[in-house]
């Protein structure tokens, strides 16, 4: 559940950044992730997965979520909407 909570405001964080684009299309978030964190202690196909439900019905629904791990050493939130690549 909690992953869920989690791509929804990813979800959230694509919406608003695309705003001012309002016919841009994401076609993949690319998704930072501190090494350490519980989130990377699972199935990386459960985010994935929370992901594309968080995303029905929204700009994001069609985008795939690629996550990379960061090392700890690295000032960053425990996650962070790294990129957004829009379809040209």
């Amino acid at each position: 559940m909690h992953e869920f909570h989690l791509m929804g405001q990813v979800v959230k964080a694509v919406e608003e950044r695309l705003r001012s684009e309002p016919k841009a299309k994401p076609v993949l978030v690319r998704l930072k992730i501190q090494a350490s964190s519980h989130l990377l202690a699972q199935d990386p196909s459960s985010l994935t997965t929370a992901f594309a439900l968080a995303a029905q019905g929204t700009t994001a629904e069609s985008a795939k979520l690629e996550i990379i791990p960061v090392l700890a050493g690295e000032a960053l939130p425990e996650v962070l909407v790294h990129e957004i690549v829009v379809e040209e």
